[in-house]
């Protein structure tokens, strides 16, 4: 029973770092679509929107 414990907490902080990996994409992801236009045209203008 305590070696069941051991080993389920040890996924722990690999459960801990793919929820901020996944909560930082849904953050970028959301931040583009709010934002994406805005980028673009600003890339565009600087000759930049070609490098992406």
């Amino acid at each position: 029973m305590i070696a069941a414990a051991i080993r389920s907490s040890a996924f722990l902080p690999f459960v801990a770092l793919s929820a901020l990996a996944v909560a930082a994409a849904a953050m970028a992801f959301t931040g583009w679509l709010h934002f994406g236009d805005a980028i673009i045209l600003s890339l565009s203008e600087t000759g930049l929107a070609y490098c992406f």
